[in-house]
């Protein structure tokens, strides 16, 4: 696409929308994968997904998230997407840990750890029951979760 005149690449991509060879994430952005976990992670650098599509990621949950919270030092709108919506959450660069890069499906995506995704889901305010729920089900490093806590929460980690 690189030697299209403008208008020329705007009609091209919109015929590749249309007949659904490219996908469109926001204005500039299109992707080939209509799964909007495997896009999450690219929308803006650096970032990773957390709270309930990072547990999901991680198959300690079997509820399929309608909304994908993404970790990010940079100030980005919300987005939907396919059938999902991206939640972006702003923090400072220092809280930018415990987060990997994972393999889903063909695709590697950066993910937060199951620890890092609990504490992220009681900051931004999921109900307490499926934090609850996952910590009882889930084999988790009490330390890095008492770690995670004072860091980002600035609390103990307690569970209800």
């Amino acid at each position: 696409f690189t030697n299209i005149h403008e208008n020329s690449l705007r009609v091209e991509l919109s015929r590749y929308v249309k007949n659904k060879q490219l996908f469109r994430i926001e204005k500039g952005k299109y992707t080939t994968m209509h799964d909007p976990l495997s896009v999450a992670s690219y929308i803006t650098s650096p970032s990773f997904i957390s709270c309930l599509a990072g547990l999901f990621i991680h198959h300690v949950t079997t509820q399929i998230p309608r909304s994908i919270d993404i970790i990010t030092p940079r100030r980005h709108r919300n987005i939907q997407f396919e059938n999902a919506t991206f939640i972006f959450h702003t923090v400072k660069p220092k809280y930018m840990f415990g987060f990997s890069k994972v393999r889903y499906g063909k695709h590697d995506i950066f993910v937060g750890d199951i620890e890092r995704c609990l504490v992220d889901m009681k900051k931004y305010g999921y109900p307490p029951y499926l934090i609850k729920e996952t910590v009882n089900e889930t084999n988790i490093n009490k330390t890095k979760i008492q770690s995670y806590s004072k860091k980002l929460l600035n609390e103990k980690w307690v569970v209800w």
